[in-house]
């Protein structure tokens, strides 16, 4: 009976952990959006500069920002602000939230520019770009000339 018991413990404890993975799908290079990389790569980098530690939880983060964007958050956005402010949380439930908020403020900024702008950028290539970042912040290796020329070479072609 407790060979049971925990052959069952250990099928649901596998079966949870397969279903709570947080890493996003990955594009492959010709599914992805340049321009939508590239904007929310630099604005990623420009924004959490010097705040990526080794410890940081992106896929926490990166939840949040794909689960905003996907319209998949049911609190509003004031009281994820509250909870965020008094940070008595564990570390990757802190992520998410903030992972939430600069996806809505990235957004908000957005269609502060001009309504139609939001439309226009690929969702899954925004996630990717932003993972991509908080990745190479992490590791070190944060590639905001390469987006430069990236960004510099995108306008010039679609002038």
């Amino acid at each position: 009976m407790k060979l049971v018991h925990k052959a069952l413990f250990l099928c649901v404890a596998v079966l949870l952990s397969a279903c709570s993975n947080n890493t996003p799908s990955r594009l492959s290079k010709d599914q992805i959006d340049d321009k939508s990389y590239a904007v929310s790569y630099g604005v990623t980098g420009q924004t959490y500069k010097d705040r990526v530690t080794a410890n940081y939880d992106i896929a926490s983060f990166t939840k949040g920002v794909s689960d905003w964007y996907y319209g998949k958050v049911n609190m509003p956005i004031e009281q994820i602000r509250a909870t965020t402010l008094n940070r008595l949380m564990d570390h990757n439930v802190y992520a998410y939230y903030s992972g939430i908020l600069f996806a809505e403020g990235f957004q908000s900024n957005v269609n502060h520019l001009d309504a139609n702008c939001w439309g226009l950028l690929d969702k899954a290539s925004m996630v990717q770009g932003i993972d991509d970042a908080m990745h190479d912040y992490k590791k070190g290796k944060f590639a905001m000339m390469n987006i430069f020329v990236k960004v510099q070479t995108i306008l010039f072609i679609s002038v």
